[in-house]
């Protein structure tokens, strides 16, 4: 304070002396200097004292140093808190739980600043540090049940952290000071009996030398984050009808819509067009009489019809009629995608996605029955033939037979898939897929339209003749090879 005051006196002393001097002397000061601030001016002009005034310049370095000086003086005179030394860190089990002792002369000195942070509670003990024969940092795992493991280690120069881990929640701190030191008293709960919380936040303990008014740290609520999968859903997470590859759906520039195995499942989808109607903009095109399956996508005709990504030959041919017993889920892209299958039509593509056989034993028998005459029995074996699992082997088998509401339409249908997977290595995969299809039902377009109007007939009658059905028979057989060189490199060829 004397020095903040020393400068405005001295100021003050400059200024009288010039009002004092001879006008005379300053006369070799020019007119620039004139306009400058008045400051300046006193500075410049040379009095008769005898004595010469130091420049203002000057008194300011001698005033940031006096500050300085007196700074240093006053820090100098500041009491320096010593550190408490803890010599040792001992875990001894009680009825409770157990106690975490730091070994101490001075643990009433010893000031505890307490966090949680999920199931995880944190001390800071400030002006100490930990001095152990063994090294600076105490570690033990599991002491007791709902204690994952307790850390005593140095922060920094002088400061030491205790960390205690619950298992499943924020173990309970209770705290005592004793002849022997600090000591944490922690309350054992197990896991499998204690409550995790989720909103509330429990109020962690102090020391009883620490003031009375909480931090803020021990005021924040402990967010607990809780991740979960569903295991069965409508949910798919990748497909490979777009890039060929296993991709999630997620990092897939194109539309891609997915019918999975749940979907199908739940809605006893047998054909391919009931199960389609699950997918925007895919409609039914020409289906000749009932036994083609014809599709148009966002308004193209013809869709392509993909079976695991191979576009199936007898399209062409019109017998193209389909059973899913053997399909995990239907694929469904949207949009030009002649680049990865050639000659397709630019509305988008169906990827037909088949079982594939299982490591482990899996059995499934279902009979479906309806209205008209309708009865189809379906069973989907699979599982391992050697017990090393090298093959395996899956077969699905289906027959439905239906009448209708029309007269002489009736229906009937045998599938038929087996597919044999053999390991032929640790990395490397081969699967032979089969599949035949027996098909013959009655060629039937409907009612007829005269003019601009529906025949006024009624809607059972046939207008063909009893004998008019379509047979077909199909028969498809193929392959698939894969090695996987790494995790994140696979070839792939199929046939």
């Amino acid at each position: 304070m004397k020095l903040e005051l020393l400068l405005p006196s001295l100021l003050l002393i400059t200024s009288v002396v010039v009002w004092d001097t001879n006008p005379v002397l300053s006369e070799g000061v020019s007119g620039k200097e004139l306009q400058r601030s008045e400051r300046s001016i006193q500075t410049n002009v040379n009095v008769n004292s005898g004595r010469k005034i130091p420049p203002l310049s000057e008194i300011e370095r001698l005033f940031r140093s006096s500050t300085r000086l007196a700074q240093s003086q006053t820090q100098t005179q500041q009491p320096v808190t010593p550190l408490v030394e803890v010599t040792g860190v001992r875990v001894n089990p009680t009825e409770t739980g157990l106690d975490v002792i730091l070994e101490t002369a001075l643990g009433e000195k010893l000031q505890v600043s307490a966090q949680a942070e999920g199931n995880t509670y944190i001390a800071d003990i400030p002006n100490a540090v930990l001095r152990l024969s063994s090294g600076n940092t105490f570690r033990q795992a599991e002491p007791a049940t709902g204690i994952a493991e307790i850390i005593v280690t140095n922060q920094n120069a002088n400061s030491i952290r205790v960390t205690l881990i619950g298992e499943a929640s924020v173990p309970k701190i209770e705290l005592f000071d004793s002849d022997e030191g600090l000591i944490f008293g922690v309350t054992s709960v197990a896991s499998s009996t204690q409550p995790q919380p989720q909103t509330e936040t429990q109020p962690m303990p102090s020391a009883q030398t620490q003031p009375e008014t909480p931090s803020a740290e021990a005021d924040e609520p402990i967010e607990v984050l809780v991740t979960g999968q569903q295991e069965d859903g409508y949910l798919v997470p990748e497909a490979s009808t777009a890039t060929r590859t296993d991709t999630p759906l997620r990092d897939i520039p194109q539309s891609i819509q997915i019918v999975p195995q749940q979907v199908l499942e739940d809605q006893n989808a047998d054909r391919l067009r009931d199960a389609l109607r699950n997918v925007s903009g895919v409609f039914v095109g020409n289906t000749f009489g009932g036994t083609n399956d014809n599709f148009n996508i966002r308004g193209f005709a013809d869709a392509t019809i993909l079976r695991d990504g191979f576009k199936e030959s007898f399209t062409e041919s019109g017998l193209s009629l389909r059973d899913l017993a053997d399909v995990e889920q239907i694929e469904v892209l949207k949009g030009p995608a002649s680049v990865l299958y050639g000659y397709v039509e630019p509305g988008g593509a169906i990827n037909l996605v088949t079982k594939q056989p299982l490591d482990d034993p899996f059995y499934n028998v279902d009979l479906s029955i309806g209205s008209y005459g309708f009865y189809r029995p379906s069973i989907d074996f699979s599982g391992p033939l050697t017990p090393d699992k090298a093959l395996r082997y899956r077969l699905n088998l289906a027959y439905q037979n239906a009448d209708s509401f029309r007269d002489f339409v009736e229906s009937e249908r045998f599938f038929a898939a087996p597919v044999f997977g053999m390991k032929l290595g640790e990395r490397t995969n081969l699967s032979i897929n089969t599949s035949y299809l027996y098909d013959r039902r009655t060629f039937d377009r409907g009612i007829v339209a005269i003019g601009r109007e529906v025949a006024d007939i009624p809607r059972d009658r046939f207008l063909g003749e009893p004998g008019d059905f379509r047979r077909g028979e199909q028969f498809n057989i193929g392959y698939r090879l894969e090695h996987e060189f790494n995790d994140n490199l696979k070839i792939r060829n199929g046939f």
